[in-house]
Parts: C-alpha cells; structure tokens; sequence
C-alpha cells in the first residue's frame, strides 16, 4: 500500500529556480547532472505529496522532471485532480504554433500562465531580444509576487549576454519582498554565488544558520531533499500561526 503524507504544505507556493550548471563545475564539487536531476526530483516530489504547489518558469532543464513527479501526484485519488503546478512561459520565446502545443503537453497537470506576446517571424533580431528582456523581468515579477517561498537548485553563472543569472535575479526580487529563499549550493552553479550577494533576512527561511550552512554544503539529493522539506515545513506552520492570530484577533 502506498504511504500517505500529511498535508503539511497545503496551499503553501513554492517557486523553483535554477538549471544544469555546467559540466566542469558539477566536477568540481563532486555532484554529477544525475545528482542534480535527483535533487529536483526529490524536493518536487516532496512538496507535492504534502499538499505543495510548485511554481516554476518553464525552465528546460526541469520541466521533464516537474511534469513527471505532478502527474504522478495528479492520479492520487486524494488530491481531486487539482491542479499542483503553475507554470509562466514567457511568450517571445516561443511561436503561435508552439502555444498549443505547449498546452497540450502540460495543461493536464498545470495551470499555464502565458506572460507577453508569443514570438513573430517579422521581428528583428534586437527587437525580439528586447521583447524577450522585458518580458522575462515581467515574468520573474509575477512568479516572485505569486511564490511564498523560493527554491533554488543549481543555475548558469554570468554569460556575456546574461550579465545577471536568473537565479541571482529571481532570488533577490524574493529577498525585496521580505519572502524567504533555500539555496541548495553545494553541487555549484549560481545557487552557490547568490549566497554572498543576498541580504541577510534570506536566512529567515526556516532553517536555523548552521543548518543553512548543511544545506550550502549538502554531498547528496536525500540530504538536500530533507533540509530543503524542513525548511518548507516550518515557515508552513508559521504561516498558519500568523494566519490563526490575525482571525482570532479579528473575531
């Protein structure tokens, strides 16, 4: 028989942020892209099977992964068949002819939120990068507005054409609405360098300092995946705390 959790992350909206950093530093710390495409399982896994919603910007190195464990957890016969997944796209970068296609992919398990105009073959190629920029800080906006929390898995460091990495950006608009950001960064990427440019309030994100700095240093998805889920857990009940306060001072 198959275990059932406790729905300690009902309603809770957990942003996940990041991608496959690159090969030679995935070396240098001694994690593999296997690892990394495990860690993201695992964490989605967990927060869906305890009531979580995931809420993601179409990144293509985890949207395999976010569909597979969410339509797993669509089929449970206790969830109802809603919906535990928001997914932005950000329309320039994909064609009129690639919408429905899109959703016919995903619309199965996520609720899609389509930000800008979809891409046209009569832009020029500045044009369209500019639609593209702005629509992507757009898109960021409303993710980090929607999300209570945000994840971040690995990432691509700064590029000549990405002078601030999405991780980096997405991690600062939650820190400027006072929301709290887990930075798993021990297997690289810009998830290990945003650590250091984030205020500090970032470690108000359930976890105490020293078990931050096991998340920051983590060697393998199910230690990861535990840290990453306590955290989760602990702002989740402080949430509803606040929320029992504010109603019981209200009636």
């Amino acid at each position: 028989m198959r275990r059932q959790y406790a729905p300690t992350l009902a309603g809770f909206r957990v942003g996940l942020s990041g991608a496959m950093p690159d090969r030679h530093e995935l070396e240098v710390h001694g994690w593999s892209e296997l690892d990394i495409r495990t860690a993201v399982a695992y964490v989605v896994e967990a927060v869906l099977r305890r009531g979580g919603e995931i809420v993601h910007g179409n990144h293509p190195t985890y949207t395999p992964l976010i569909q597979a464990m969410a339509r797993q957890e669509l089929g449970r016969s206790e969830r109802g068949g809603r919906k535990q997944v928001r997914m932005y796209v950000v329309g320039p970068y994909i064609k009129d002819v690639e919408v429905a296609q899109l959703c016919a992919e995903h619309s199965d398990y996520a609720d899609i939120e389509l930000v800008g105009p979809w891409d046209r073959e009569d832009l020029g190629e500045a044009e369209r990068a500019a639609g593209r920029k702005e629509w992507l800080r757009v898109m960021r906006q409303r993710m980090s507005t929607y999300a209570d929390v945000l994840v971040c898995i690995g990432g691509k460091g700064i590029r000549s054409d990405v002078p601030v990495p999405g991780v980096l950006a997405e991690a600062m608009l939650m820190s400027e609405r006072e929301k709290p950001v887990l930075l798993a960064a021990a297997m690289g990427g810009f998830a290990q360098s945003a650590r250091e440019r984030l205020p500090r309030p970032r470690w108000d994100n359930g976890l105490s300092g020293k078990e931050n700095e096991r998340l920051e240093s983590a060697g393998d998805p199910s230690e990861v995946t535990e840290l990453i889920l306590q955290g989760l857990e602990r702002l989740r009940a402080r949430s509803e705390e606040h929320t029992s306060e504010l109603q019981s001072h209200h009636d």
